[in-house]
């Protein structure tokens, strides 16, 4: 089992797990390392807005711009003040909050900062500065006065976390400093914080308290929720952190036209350059809307399941890839990613945390630019070392030397595997397939498949020859030569591949091959030794080659010719000419009979081919039809298989019988006399006969019954079969059929000649 995952702990993949262990983490990490992440997510948050419908303001809200100075005139003398009546009179149509740009001045409010201190400061007088302070909400430059209309539950305070500066459009937050209220809007953030905090004490923001102004009603938070004990309610996350619609930030108006309006609801009043008012407006109208996306609450779990499934797409492969490769594969998978939040924040309100997602890749594709960047100057070395080990074991694989190319590759098996190593194992296991040293290939397969896994069809061709080695497919040449291709190798003898089995014989199979080196196609017969006794094994093969040698000199257009002999662990075997068709036995039948005068033609070719054998001293010794291969497309016909059957005849491991084929077998070759030429002149008349009526001359229920006809008995003339035959038939037939063989015909010419006088004269 160790073994077995071992292969998967290597350098690239034990980084990659380390920096996905690291991204599981991210809640813990500090709000240093955090800030990216929510930047990221703010970011891609704020331009998905762009691409969603407004909502509808659900609020009525006003902002009100009035001159800078008026503002400040009011804020050191606000009984003096004219704005305080106008302030008092918009405080009349609905809840008003003033933004001051200077601190008061009033001798009674110096160094108040308190609510409570405040209340009791103020003057009890009638004037309309003592009713608008009860009335109004003051945003001060430092800060705000307080109220008590929003309460914070048990334990709000430790569901807080500050998490730095955050993303533009998104979030915004009041800090404290010292012992007073200190406004500080952060670089380029249009929102504000719904509570914030002085000390350990922590006072709801300006949008919650404008809220419950509006609502006229008191609201609590806690665990991320603001509700106010009824049925309203709003989810803002355990931080109290809104994403803001700044689309719904309102148009400034002026005094003026506020005054001379009906209308009832929020008031704003700031001076012209300040911009607080709006994006408090923003933050109170997003609220009220309700149409915002919320962190779902296994939005934790997503983020993890994200980088463990994007982590382990890359494993294995990471550091291996061209950065190119990496960069697509990273692009898909953001692609992914902002598609996922885009559809969630659109359709159903939800905000995930794909940040983490994206900043991973990020990471990744990084490490994998920072790797490249090194490795950039060894890559040349690198190349010319793979360069020269493939060209070392692809020429012992071309020389033969399959041993030497294995153990190279032995050598490496420490290394890192590569595509290009598994590959030179693989084309060596193949070859000892093909050479059917199957207990090799087996262990190359084996090797290569501890080193990756998986590679190419090793797992099929692997299953496959143990079915082979433990005898499910069963044993010696038949079952092992020729095999399905598609799970095996074709197998080759010598040179040649085989592809497929063309016949079988008494000694062998015979195969069409292909011979690589010039592309030619071939027939292969084999001479499988377990036809021979051991101790005979060594004449056999002598005798074989000089045969096979003596046939390779003959050269006729009628005659195979044998291009190549060689010999395997367990046979020994003969290249020859292929010729396609078929062997003259298929029309022996008597509903395939050939017509008479191609007969005629076919038989005078075989007899012009055994004149030419006989002049060169070789005697066939097996004429018979499956001999003589004919192409009815072209008209060709060559007689196969020269010098082979005597090596057969000669052997002797069934004792008592006659090896070869009795029907066609001369009376002198039955007897064990001396065989000469004349023994195929017989067989090949016999061939003639079948040819002709679809029968033999002679047959018999047993061998000695069939010996006992061929020696003393008269066979029928061919036209008692076929009445049609012309009289040349019977004449030719039974000359080539005499007992004596000095009574047949002298030579292969002879017959020749006879056949083609009667062939121009009888048709």
């Amino acid at each position: 089992m160790v073994r077995r995952f071992g292969k998967y702990l290597t350098p690239a993949n034990t980084l990659l797990m380390l920096l996905t262990c690291a991204f599981l983490q991210v809640a813990y990490w500090p709000s240093v390392l955090l800030q990216p992440l929510v930047w990221i997510d703010h970011q891609l948050n704020g331009k998905i807005y762009d691409f969603s419908a407004q909502p509808n303001a659900v609020i009525p809200l006003n902002w009100i711009q009035v001159p800078a100075s008026d503002l400040a005139q009011f804020s050191s003398a606000p009984e003096q003040s004219d704005l305080a009546k106008n302030l008092h009179a918009l405080s009349q149509k609905g809840t008003l909050a003033v933004f001051l740009t200077t601190p008061f001045r009033y001798p009674r409010l110096d160094n108040h900062k308190q609510s409570a201190q405040l209340d009791s400061a103020m003057p009890a007088t009638e004037n309309h500065w003592a009713l608008l302070q009860q009335n109004a909400l003051w945003v001060l430059p430092e800060g705000f006065v307080p109220t008590d209309r929003v309460a914070l539950g048990d334990g709000a305070t430790d569901k807080l976390r500050w998490r730095g500066r955050w993303a533009p459009r998104i979030e915004g937050a009041f800090e404290i400093s010292g012992d007073g209220y200190q406004f500080s809007q952060a670089a380029n953030l249009p929102a504000h914080a719904l509570i914030w905090r002085q000390g350990a004490q922590w006072h709801a923001g300006i949008p919650l308290s404008l809220m419950s102004a509006h609502l006229n009603r008191q609201l609590q938070f806690a665990d991320g929720v603001v509700v106010d004990g009824a049925d309203w309610q709003r989810v803002v996350g355990a931080d109290a952190q809104l994403p803001v619609d700044v689309r719904l930030q309102p148009k400034p108006k002026t005094l003026a036209a506020a005054l001379s309006g009906a209308q009832v609801g929020v008031w704003l009043v700031s001076a012209a350059s300040d911009p607080r008012p709006g994006l408090v407006a923003a933050t109170l109208q997003t609220l009220a809307a309700n149409q915002y996306p919320k962190s779902p609450a296994w939005g934790q779990w997503f983020a993890m399941g994200m980088v463990v499934l994007l982590s382990a797409g890359m494993l294995g492969w990471w550091l291996s890839a061209a950065p190119w490769v990496l960069t697509l594969y990273g692009l898909i998978g953001a692609a992914a990613l902002i598609a996922c939040q885009w559809a969630a924040q659109v359709y159903l309100q939800w905000r995930l945390p794909v940040g983490t997602g994206l900043l991973l890749l990020v990471c990744v594709w990084s490490l994998r630019l920072a790797w490249w960047c090194i490795e950039l100057p060894f890559r040349g070395v690198l190349v010319s070392w793979r360069d020269a080990w493939q060209q070392i074991v692809r020429r012992q694989l071309q020389d033969g030397q399959l041993e030497a190319a294995e153990l190279h590759l032995t050598s490496l098996a420490s290394c890192r595997p590569e595509s290009w190593q598994l590959q030179l194992s693989y084309d060596v296991a193949q070859t000892y397939e093909k050479q059917r040293r199957y207990e090799q290939a087996e262990k190359l397969y084996r090797s290569i498949l501890a080193r990756s896994g998986r590679f190419a069809d090793v797992q099929g061709r692997l299953r496959r020859l143990q079915e082979l080695s433990s005898g499910q497919a069963g044993a010696g040449l038949d079952a092992t030569l020729v095999i399905d291709e598609q799970i095996i190798n074709k197998p080759v003898l010598g040179r040649y591949e085989i592809q497929k089995e063309l016949g079988r014989g008494a000694m062998g199979v015979v195969y069409l091959a292909r011979d690589p080196r010039i592309g030619r196609m071939v027939a292969v017969k084999t001479l499988h030794y377990k036809h021979f006794e051991s101790n005979q094994l060594e004449g056999v093969k002598a005798r074989f080659f000089r045969e096979a040698e003596a046939a390779g000199r003959l050269s006729h257009p009628n005659i195979v010719s044998v291009f190549d002999v060689g010999e395997e662990a367990d046979l020994a075997y003969i290249a020859m000419d292929f010729v396609p068709g078929r062997a003259l036995n298929f029309y022996c039948a008597p509903d395939k009979l050939l017509p008479v005068h191609i007969v005629y033609g076919l038989i005078a070719k075989a007899a012009d081919a055994l004149f030419y054998a006989h002049k060169h001293q070789i005697v066939h010794r097996d004429i018979k039809p499956s001999n003589l291969l004919y192409d009815a497309d072209t008209g060709r016909m060559k007689v196969s298989d020269f010098g082979i059957a005597r090596l057969v005849d000669n052997s002797k491991t069934r004792t008592g019988d006659v090896m070869g084929s009795p029907l066609y077998m001369s009376p002198e070759q039955l007897k064990g006399a001396k065989v000469g030429e004349s023994a195929d002149i017989y067989s090949l008349g016999v061939t003639m006969y079948q040819l002709l009526t679809g029968k033999l001359p002679y047959d018999g229920d047993s061998l000695a019954n069939l010996t006992y006809n061929i020696l003393q008995g008269k066979h029928p003339s061919v036209r008692s079969h076929r009445p049609d035959l012309p009289a040349s038939a019977t004449r030719i037939t039974n000359k080539a059929l005499q007992k004596e063989p000095a009574d047949r015909y002298l030579s292969g010419k002879e017959m020749a000649d006879a056949l083609r006088k009667s062939l121009a004269r009888d048709f």
